[in-house]
């Protein structure tokens, strides 16, 4: 069995060629990136924070409110 080569006769265009991207540039975007990943990531911790705030209260940490402590005192 012989295999043969296939017959390529295209000219290759020198201009379609991939070129790689300057590093300069590849640094800007990876920059870009990362900035915009770290402010989404530190506006769902505010989300979250602010959605824990409103479910937990002072009583889940063994605190009681200044007006729940005065009331105590008043009926004493």
């Amino acid at each position: 069995m012989i295999c043969e080569k296939p017959n390529n006769t295209e000219a290759i265009d020198i201009n379609n060629l991939h070129q790689p991207e300057p590093l300069s540039k590849r640094v800007v975007r990876g920059g870009i990136w990362v900035f915009a990943i770290r402010i989404t990531n530190r506006g769902l911790l505010f989300i979250r924070t602010i959605i824990f705030a409103r479910l937990l209260v002072a009583h889940d940490f063994g605190h009681e409110p200044p007006w729940l402590m005065r009331l105590k005192n008043l009926k004493m």
